[in-house]
């Protein structure tokens, strides 16, 4: 982001229910909501048409972004949306999306280290065996501290966008995708 403030007006919020945000969202959200607040805050703060980049959930939300409001969007990157088969789309909303519960004992805290953690080794990082190894290094105690407050700040909501992503139907809406010349 700092490279790309160098020549663009670069806007980066959280995700309603993530991070800092707002929790207004407790039992579910989709990913055409979370598109509808990214539009609002491109109209309001980007000077649309809006240049968008997106990683995996944000590049869920930045498609549907392009399907819905194609006039807010000038360009978009789509980095690594979701593109999962149903069966291991099953698993992963099965397992990838603990409760982080705060209780007396900080189990919580552990947890969520841990699951940072592994997901610098495994993919997803739950299938803690060789045959999901990543090829990441573990961050730095530093570095994984920070990631892994970036994951309690969104408290017991983190997993609603996830899951969104993961139930997303990328395949069917990407054709929905039309590029303005």
């Amino acid at each position: 982001m700092r490279g790309l403030a160098e020549d663009f007006h670069v806007i980066a919020p959280d995700y309603p229910g993530n991070g800092e945000s707002d929790k207004p969202w407790r039992d579910g959200i989709d990913i055409g909501q979370l598109a509808d607040v990214m539009a609002e805050v491109a109209e309001r703060h980007a000077g649309c048409p809006a240049f968008l980049w997106g990683t995996h959930t944000g590049a869920l939300i930045a498609l549907e972004m392009c399907v819905r409001r194609a006039d807010l969007v000038r360009r978009a990157v789509l980095e690594a949306p979701p593109l999962l088969p149903p069966d291991f789309t099953a698993d992963i909303l099965e397992h990838y999306l603990p409760p982080l519960r705060a209780d007396r004992f900080g189990s919580h805290l552990v947890r969520a280290w841990g699951m940072r953690h592994d997901m610098f080794l495994f993919w997803p990082w739950y299938r803690d065996r060789t045959a999901a190894d990543r090829p990441l290094r573990v961050p730095r105690a530093r570095e994984l501290h920070d990631w892994t407050v970036g994951l309690l700040q969104s408290g017991p909501t983190y997993h609603l966008s996830y899951a969104a992503a993961f139930r997303y139907p990328t395949r069917d809406r990407l054709p929905k995708l039309t590029v303005r010349r």
